[in-house]
């Protein structure tokens, strides 16, 4: 084959332009993708207070109805009735045979 100094031929040449033109294509496509997510980034930071604002407008905190006492000592009055009792826990000892004693 005819070469080309260096001892390499013009197809090994090829492949190591290839190559090259593979990663510079690869590094371009990076930038491309990082300046993107930092666009997305900004339009959301943008776009989520005005979010935020429409959802607690729909929401209409200022019509929720206050507690009533009594239903608030009711539930507390459940939620401790549901709690566990203590329970005392007795080890029992088995015999060599394996039987309780």
């Amino acid at each position: 084959m005819v070469g080309v100094g260096l001892g390499m031929t013009y197809m090994e040449m090829a492949i190591i332009a290839l190559v090259g033109l593979n990663l510079l294509f690869a590094i371009w496509q990076t930038r491309i993708i990082g300046l993107s997510f930092a666009k997305l980034d900004s339009n959301i930071a943008q776009a989520l207070p005005l979010v935020l604002k429409e959802a607690i407008q729909e929401l209409n905190i200022d019509s929720i109805e206050t507690v009533n006492p009594i239903m608030k000592v009711i539930a507390e009055s459940i939620g401790k009735s549901i709690s566990p009792n203590n329970i005392e826990v007795t080890e029992i000892s088995r015999s060599g045979d394996g039987k309780f004693k």
